[in-house]
């Protein structure tokens, strides 16, 4: 009884610097964007140059591949530059594309040149990191969540949980995949031929699977078809939860938000770090949606850990390569969002 008695605050100290850990790892990741007092880093009001936005009266000298100002902003405050790039000061220099889009059917409203989209490269991946592997940094997790996404996203997401699970170095537990309500698109490859072939280029098919399967209708039963192709031995269908989620009116999809809620809703996971599997550039993005909702929804006791594998650029100058940057800066203008939602919940939490 004395050793359950010192145990149980040794457990919670452990829990509490994991924790610790996790969070501060997010708050040096917010820094690459925005400084201790949420004002801008050089790097960002460099984006934001190269996309017609400028600061007025701002000691960063111009660049001569900035283009002429559309709007011109007070200041570098998280919160104006974030209502800039969702496009509610001035549509025609919007980074975010429109909820009822996926991000692969959503153009710029603004063009770039060979020169621009070069620099946002540049930017994008050495001073944010959004393009580089993010690998697990603790040893004990409750749990995987494995986030819903394209067939050749999901691919490459499956191909990284094999890796971790093949490398011995870390306890998971239970599997849950986060997915929802989205009918495949024929336009990014999500067809019946992509599916079913062997040699897709992410990841290997198991030699016990027995297919052809009949084509999915929508996102989870596709997933459900990879998982029965692809998964690590290690991984049984026992401990394998799929959590579908259906998309809000308005919306093309369900949500890394809604997800969450849905896998509380069903699951009512246990308090804990947990380990999330995506891939760039959403890695960021996804771990403050996560931690977002978790606030939202009381769930202080849970920390989600999001990694996942890097991404390479095209290196063909063209219609990819312009969808990439819009992929990118989409990106940005929803990690900005989560930035500023997650200090208004805090800002609620402390009152």
């Amino acid at each position: 009884m004395k050793l359950l008695k010192y145990l149980a605050p040794i457990s919670l100290i452990i829990i509490g610097l994991v924790f610790y850990h996790c969070l501060h790892h997010q708050k040096e990741a917010s820094l690459l964007f925005f400084d201790k007092n949420q004002h801008a880093t050089d790097s960002v009001v460099k984006l934001l140059g190269l996309t017609g936005i400028r600061i007025q009266n701002d000691p960063l000298v111009s660049d001569k591949d900035w283009p002429e100002a559309k709007l011109i902003l007070k200041s570098r405050s998280l919160e104006e530059i974030t209502d800039a790039v969702q496009g509610k000061l001035n549509p025609t220099v919007a980074w975010k594309h429109p909820n009822n889009k996926e991000r692969w059917q959503a153009i710029l409203p603004f063009s770039l040149s060979e020169d621009q989209i070069a620099k946002i490269k540049e930017i994008t991946s050495k001073s944010f990191g959004l393009v580089a592997e993010i690998k697990p940094t603790v040893k004990t997790y409750q749990g995987v969540l494995f986030l819903g996404s394209t067939l050749g996203s999901v691919r490459k997401r499956l191909a990284y949980l094999n890796m971790i699970v093949d490398s011995k170095a870390y306890t998971l537990n239970q599997v849950y995949v986060l997915s929802g309500e989205r009918k495949l698109d024929k336009t990014i490859d999500e067809t019946e031929k992509s599916l079913l072939d062997p040699n897709n280029g992410n990841i290997s098919f198991r030699p016990d699977w027995k297919g052809p399967a009949p084509f999915p209708n929508n996102e989870t039963d596709m997933i459900k078809i990879v998982f029965d192709q692809s998964k690590h031995s290690v991984l049984k269908d026992e401990n394998i939860i799929f959590v579908h989620t259906l998309k809000k009116q308005g919306q093309a999809r369900a949500t890394t938000e809604t997800t969450v809620y849905k896998w509380l809703e069903q699951c009512n996971p246990k308090a804990g770090t947990y380990l999330a599997i995506s891939n760039q550039p959403y890695v960021y993005y996804q771990e403050l949606s996560i931690q977002k909702s978790l606030l939202k929804a009381g769930r202080n006791d849970i920390h989600v850990e999001v990694v996942g594998p890097g991404k390479t650029f095209e290196a063909i100058p063209g219609k990819n390569q312009e969808q990439e940057i819009s992929v990118l800066l989409d990106n940005l203008a929803r990690i900005f969002y989560e930035m500023v939602e997650i200090k208004k919940l805090s800002v609620q939490t402390e009152n």
